[in-house]
């Protein structure tokens, strides 16, 4: 099978086995689609730890091919999608990270992390399941649907957020550009989605005494903080991961969150590194792989 592989500091497609299922790994999965974001690139470029050899990719959708007799509630020809951070014996370990990930025509993945999608679902909606759920996450800081809140980026995990927020009665949230200026003790909560040091500071300039705010990126360089300042205002600081991948497709699926604007090109497997190119320069749309 075709796989997109880092190996120590390179990246290249290449020819792999596909996966053999054992008693941990009990789905294979036939990928259809996959998501580029972040994460991906980071990987593979060294700036965020992993796995020196792995393929990488962790949004995805795709066909169920064959299944261990131990499994149950799946069979092969189900189209389904993957919880990707509950990997490893411990569920500790995130695909594409830590283990085999999904830009591959193949994938082995354990039963709990599988969700089944309805088939009427398009490519790329099924295939952006995986940031829906992340965004979804925000939901567990329990922030007042009724005081002032802004989330700080304007990239596609921001408008992700703001538009599920907003279904879920987040009416007084703004999103706020990170190099627009801002307003001194201003947002009750602010929810990041980009965190340079240099945003860091003009969050804790902006939220109110006793304030809050959420950490939604995953950053992977170290930033500077003025505890001072965060101590002086009383500031809550609170990291979500993921919320409810059921919860997330049936958003998408009923059509209540629209995401059409947030989909972007898709490039063939071997075109990985235009693609990457492409999520580099701009981060409204989602661009996607075909393997």
């Amino acid at each position: 099978m075709k796989a997109l592989v880092k190996d120590h500091q390179v990246t290249c497609v290449e020819d792999r086995e596909i996966p053999t299922l054992d008693p941990l790994n009990t789905v294979l999965i036939h990928v259809q689609l996959t998501g580029v974001c972040r994460t991906d690139i980071n990987v593979a470029t060294g700036r965020m730890p992993s796995a020196d050899v792995l393929v990488l990719g962790h949004e995805f959708y795709g066909e169920i091919a064959d299944v261990h007799p131990t499994v149950q509630q799946f069979a092969a020809g189900q189209k389904v999608t993957v919880d990707p951070s509950r990997f490893g014996r411990n569920q500790d370990l995130m695909c594409g990270v830590d283990v085999d990930g999904a830009f591959a025509e193949y994938i082995k993945v354990p039963e709990h992390t599988v969700f089944s999608l309805p088939d009427a679902l398009s490519p790329e909606a099924s295939a952006f399941i995986e940031p829906v759920a992340a965004s979804l996450a925000v939901l567990k800081a329990n922030l007042d649907r009724e005081a002032r809140g802004c989330i700080y980026g304007d990239n596609r995990i921001a408008h992700l957020t703001r538009k599920i927020m907003q279904l879920h009665g987040y009416d007084n949230v703004t999103l706020h550009p990170q190099d627009e200026p801002i307003v001194r003790d201003h947002y009750d909560y602010i929810v990041e989605t980009v965190s340079r040091t240099e945003d860091f500071d003009r969050m804790i300039t902006a939220v109110r005494p006793g304030g809050k705010i959420v950490l939604k990126s995953r950053q992977v360089r170290p930033i500077e903080l003025l505890l001072h300042t965060l101590v002086k205002k009383e500031i809550t600081m609170q990291a979500v991961h993921y919320g409810d991948f059921g919860q997330a497709i049936e958003l998408v699926t009923s059509g209540r969150l629209d995401l059409s604007d947030l989909f972007g090109e898709t490039f063939p497997l071997e075109d990985y590194a235009q693609a990457f190119s492409e999520s580099q320069r701009g981060e409204a749309r989602k661009c996607y792989l075909k393997v």
